[in-house]
């Protein structure tokens, strides 16, 4: 089952609905989950939401910036480190590749957070 998911870079077939759905594990695929996912966190996360709608609209865009960076920094290294099949080189050579993955991951941080971040004033 392991080499299954190492060498197709998907879940094996049985894993979700014997195969009916195909979840690709590649770099983009998951910085894309991760990018929604930190969205969630900043917009409903008790504290965490609170201190980042204190801060000013700039603030907000550069550390969602660095956020970003740092999860799909994160996703590259464990490609070179062998955790899952990323595509990337591993060298300067995939920095256009990793660029792409950011700009992937912050598209899907921004609809995430435009489709569930609470209203204010409403309860």
């Amino acid at each position: 089952m392991e080499a299954t998911l190492a060498r197709t870079g998907s879940f094996p077939a049985g894993f979700l609905g014997d195969g009916l759905v195909a979840v690709p594990l590649n770099a983009e695929s998951v910085s894309v989950l991760l990018g929604g996912l930190a969205a969630i966190a900043f917009d409903w996360v008790p504290g965490l939401s609170g201190w980042f709608d204190g801060l000013s609209k700039s603030r907000k865009q550069q550390l969602i910036l660095v956020v970003l960076a740092g999860l799909v920094g994160g996703v590259a290294f464990a490609g070179c480190r062998g955790w899952f099949d990323t595509g990337f080189a591993c060298q300067p050579s995939s920095l256009p590749d990793l660029l792409r993955v950011l700009l992937a991951a912050a598209a899907s941080n921004q609809a995430i957070h435009l489709l569930t971040k609470p209203s204010a004033g409403q309860g």
